[in-house]
Parts: structure tokens; C-alpha cells; sequence
């Protein structure tokens, strides 16, 4: 569900971007909730879409209007029995989480092993497509932006703990 979520707010996004409605903005906003309710990495997806928004001077604009602040209510809004749970209970799924820590492991083994993982968890020619949106495609500092937060959280990750297939898979997925 995450990566559906995902998809769904970056299109949202793109639409506002290419002049669509400004509701785009709440249906972003829904889905990034939606996202963070089926996987806490989501994070990054608000944190690199975020980032992408400031950095488009035609994204910038929509600060001054009440539309992104609506995505971002709607976000907080669909995400807020997750979090209001959590919290009443000691926050259990972030405590279950970062349970890994201590394995044993080389962080230069971990490192290498997360950059294999990544193109062995996508097909070779959805990896190539990938690549070539991030280098030729119209979207590629949305695309960029967008998983840019991921990649670098999970490559710093990898040196505080064990590399494994579920801590690289979002990273494929957007492939």
C-alpha cells in the first residue's frame, strides 16, 4: 500500500504541477497519510516531495494559498488514529522497529550489500527506465526529490545496522 499511496501523491502533484485542479493538493495529502499509515518510511516521501516543492518556483507559489495547507491537514488528519495510538501505548511500532540494532555486522558489507540489493529487487529494464527518468525525464527533479530522502536515509541506516531485503524494497518499488 505504501507505494500505491506514493504513487498516487506524486501524481497528484504532477497534476497541480501541469496545471490541474488545486484539489490535487488534498488528494497528495490524503495519500502521503495513507502511505505513512501502511509503512513509517513514508516519512520521506512527504520529506522529498516537501523538498521538491520548494525547490520548483511553480510549486513555491501554492504556499500562499489555502490548498497546501489542506493537503496538509488532510495528511495529518488520515494519519492521526496511527499516530494517536502509538502514542497512548508507548509507541510500540517504532519501538519494534529499531529492534535489529546489534546483529553484528561489517558497516562496509552492509553498504555494498544495500547498493546490490537495489537493482537485484528491480527488473534490469525498469531499473534503466528509472535511471533514464532520473537523468532525461521531464518529472526528474520531482522523481529526484522525491526519493532522494529514502536513499540516503536507508544508505546511513546501513551503516547503524544489518542490510536486509525489507529495508531495501521501497527503494525498488519506485523503480
Amino acid at each position: 500500500p505504501m507505494v500505491l499511496f506514493w504513487l498516487v501523491a506524486t501524481l497528484a502533484l504532477v497534476k497541480v504541477h501541469k496545471g490541474g485542479a488545486p484539489w490535487w493538493w488534498i488528494i497528495a495529502g490524503v495519500a502521503i497519510g495513507l502511505s505513512g499509515d501502511s509503512k513509517y518510511t513514508a516519512v520521506f516521501l512527504g520529506l522529498g516531495l516537501f523538498a521538491w516543492t520548494l525547490a520548483e518556483p511553480g510549486m513555491r507559489r501554492w504556499y500562499g494559498t489555502r490548498w497546501t495547507w489542506l493537503g496538509l491537514l488532510a495528511a495529518l488528519l488520515v494519519t492521526a488514529p496511527v499516530l494517536l495510538w502509538n502514542a497512548a501505548n508507548d509507541w510500540p511500532s517504532l519501538a519494534m522497529q529499531t529492534m535489529r540494532n546489534g546483529l553484528g555486522y561489517s558497516q562496509l558489507t552492509s553498504l555494498l550489500t544495500y547498493l546490490n540489493l537495489i537493482p537485484q529487487l528491480t527488473s534490469p529494464a525498469i531499473l534503466l527506465l528509472a535511471l533514464i527518468g532520473l537523468v532525461r525525464g521531464p518529472n526528474r527533479a520531482l522523481l529526484g526529490l522525491a526519493v532522494l530522502p529514502i536513499i540516503l536515509f536507508l544508505a546511513l541506516f546501513s551503516q547503524s545496522d544489518e542490510v536486509t531485503l525489507n529495508s531495501v524494497w521501497p527503494i525498488a518499488c519506485w523503480a
